[in-house]
């Protein structure tokens, strides 16, 4: 067997360190589970992929690109997540560990042991920087840079925050009971990531309903400026009249007056039942026009007598005001459900778009140059023609075009 390091360049204790722990994030529960490439290359040679494909990730491929570093860092940091063929010089994933299904089960699961972190410089801050600064706070399953896309200079920007997925809630909320945690002079906010997704639910959601509110304030107000345009109500124009019977319908007194006296009338105001009612003319000043049509202000409808007397004065001011508020309240009811009238727009459908894993570029995987995540985001492996063999789509750029992984945002642990 050969002697694990023989002919390897001197890589220090840290390095090791780092390369074994990005290669656990490799083959770890987050990044199989959505990595396409190193799903189907595990179903091949008993799961076994050598160590020359993995060199062609770019974050590993940044620490390291000698087999022999690889070999040295797993032994002198065991895992139990990660076999090591020396001999072959090949990984695999701990056959006994089962890649989990993503589902709601996961996604609870993941959620309970995940806190929201804000307060990092948007301008100046790499993933590996706050990747070291979570570090120092214990073990970190994931870290993901939260990310949003500026339309106008057609690039992602960080957000400032990120959400960490820590092994177990216990300390995850070891994490959040520090008091003050700052990072370059910032106070961070830090909080549960639930807790953060339901506020952001309950705030988008006051936010639609004070857009609906001031959208029902603008048609109202609206229609009130179209009412005041209105014509005022004509004075002088309205007469009381007294001694209707019981069962006579508005409809059939209307039609009484039109047809007997031809009165323009514009509104009348009864209520079966009632032995009185207002009819309000048309035309200012018409009322006493109207009278003068009537044998002694009186008429009879079904052989009864019906007494009719002008309203001036202080009551046709009442009365007028009291007909202008039901009418303008008629009317503005009339206004906003034509308004409202229609039904809702075909918006469509409108993709939720999770947030596409960057960790895919190299495999040829269709890229959202989006969010960071974590440690070990990785922007991965193999030419066009393993691609092909997988089942990937053909690699479209070139390794080295891969190398700035913070420049285009790359990103592995947890865009779920």
């Amino acid at each position: 067997m050969p002697e694990v390091g023989s002919g390897e360049p001197q890589v220090s204790s840290l390095t090791k360190i780092s390369i074994a722990e990005q290669i656990e994030y490799y083959f770890g529960d987050f990044n199989m589970m959505k990595d396409k490439f190193l799903k189907a290359e595990v179903q091949k040679n008993d799961g076994w992929i050598p160590i020359k494909t993995l060199l062609r990730f770019n974050r590993l491929a940044a620490l390291t690109k000698d087999e022999n570093s690889v070999l040295a860092a797993f032994k002198d940091n065991p895992s139990e997540l990660v076999e090591v063929d020396v001999d072959n010089k090949r990984l695999r994933r701990n056959p006994n560990r089962e890649i989990p299904e993503p589902g709601e089960n996961w996604r609870s699961f993941v959620a309970a042991r995940s806190v929201y972190v804000k307060g990092f410089p948007v301008e100046t801050t790499t993933l590996d920087d706050i990747l070291k600064f979570m570090q120092t706070f214990g073990k970190i399953d994931n870290v993901f840079k939260r990310c949003y896309y500026d339309k106008a200079l057609k690039e992602w920007k960080f957000k400032g925050s990120v959400f960490v997925t820590f092994p177990t809630r216990e300390e995850a909320e070891k994490f959040l009971a520090i008091g003050s945690v700052k990072f370059a002079g910032n106070e961070l906010i830090k909080k549960w990531q639930m807790d953060y997704v339901e506020e952001k639910k309950n705030e988008r959601l006051e936010n639609k309903m004070k857009a609906k509110e001031a959208k029902e304030k603008l048609l109202k107000d609206q229609a009130q400026a179209e009412l005041k345009r209105d014509q005022k109500l004509p004075t002088g124009a309205m007469i009381q009249l007294h001694g209707i019977k019981d069962d006579l319908s508005v409809t059939t007194l209307k039609k009484n007056l039109i047809e007997n006296y031809q009165w323009n009338i514009g509104y009348v105001e009864f209520s079966a039942g009632e032995s009185n009612a207002y009819v309000r003319f048309q035309e200012e000043n018409s009322a006493k026009d109207a009278l003068s049509k009537l044998k002694d202000n009186s008429f009879e409808i079904d052989g009864v007598t019906i007494k009719a007397e002008l309203v001036e004065g202080e009551k046709e001011v009442e009365l007028l005001q009291k007909m202008e508020a039901d009418k303008n309240s008629r009317m503005l009811q009339n206004f906003m459900k034509h308004k409202n009238k229609g039904g809702k727009r075909n918006k469509g459908f409108r993709q939720k778009g999770r947030r596409n894993n960057e960790d895919n570029n190299d495999k040829g995987e269709a890229t959202n140059k989006k969010d960071e995540t974590n440690k070990k985001e990785d922007e991965a492996p193999a030419q066009a023609s393993s691609d092909k063999a997988s089942g990937s789509p053909t690699l479209k750029r070139k390794p080295e075009d891969n190398a700035n992984d913070d420049q285009t945002a790359k990103k592995t642990k947890s865009d779920e």
